[in-house]
């Protein structure tokens, strides 16, 4: 399921490592996870937490950003920025998404994210298997592990520390579970965050608007932090 993209800033220039945060803060689609002065230590934040998106500077120190990917087989989406354009050519003979000039505009900036964030919501797509789920839930007092298919759920609301999950015979069942974890579990590119309550099973949605999706004639609505996630998944489908 696609959510935030967590991505790492590897530039050992202070002004430029300040600039591409102020831009990360400023798009909603994107979680910082690490500021990295050189490859080398960029290469040990990948060993150790989950990154989606690498923006990498080519000129650096010890390891150029070429040379690191070069080094690298790549899971993650990478946009290379360098001052020097010549560097253009050579940076797309490797799998990179995106190539940025400095200085870097903001809406140069978006547009590469954005691109970025269509490349994703199709690999996860791609990965997308229909499986079924134990939840836990409490029935008559009791604990019960229930098998639920993943295909039936419409939707999660987050309520406290519970979840109220809805499927479409509108069953609904109360799980001690936070969403962040379940959304984890839900690895199906069929569920998509819009909000910091709600999951949904895209595959489920009659309509929608700026404001919100309709579910079966259910309202839910879209947070600001998720209306560019929704936005890129919706185009391509």
């Amino acid at each position: 399921m696609l959510s935030q993209i967590r991505c790492i800033i590897v530039d050992d220039e202070p002004y430029s490592q300040e600039t591409f945060q102020s831009f990360v803060k400023m798009t909603a689609s994107l979680e910082l996870v690490a500021v990295c002065d050189s490859a080398i230590e960029a290469g040990n934040i990948l060993q150790t937490k989950k990154v989606d998106l690498i923006i990498l500077d080519i000129d650096l120190p010890g390891m150029s950003g070429i040379d690191f990917l070069k080094s690298k087989t790549f899971t993650c989406k990478v946009i290379l920025i360098t001052a020097h354009t010549n560097f253009a050519l050579e940076a797309f003979e490797y799998p990179v998404s995106d190539f940025l000039a400095k200085p870097v505009k903001y809406s140069r900036f978006l547009k590469a994210i954005e691109k970025v964030s269509s490349e994703l919501v199709i690999l996860e797509k791609a990965k997308s298997v229909d499986k079924t789920i134990y939840i836990r839930s409490q029935e008559n007092g009791e604990t019960i592990f229930r098998r639920v298919f993943v295909n039936d759920i419409l939707w999660i609301k987050s309520d406290g520390d519970y979840l109220n999950l809805t499927t479409t015979n509108f069953s609904e069942y109360s799980i001690l579970n936070s969403l962040r974890e379940l959304e984890e579990e839900l690895t199906s590119s069929k569920f998509i965050r819009i909000h910091r309550s709600y999951i949904i099973n895209i595959d489920k949605v009659d309509a929608f608007d700026e404001a919100g999706v309709y579910i079966q004639n259910k309202f839910l609505p879209v947070g600001p932090t998720y209306k560019l996630i929704l936005k890129e998944y919706l185009k391509t489908l």
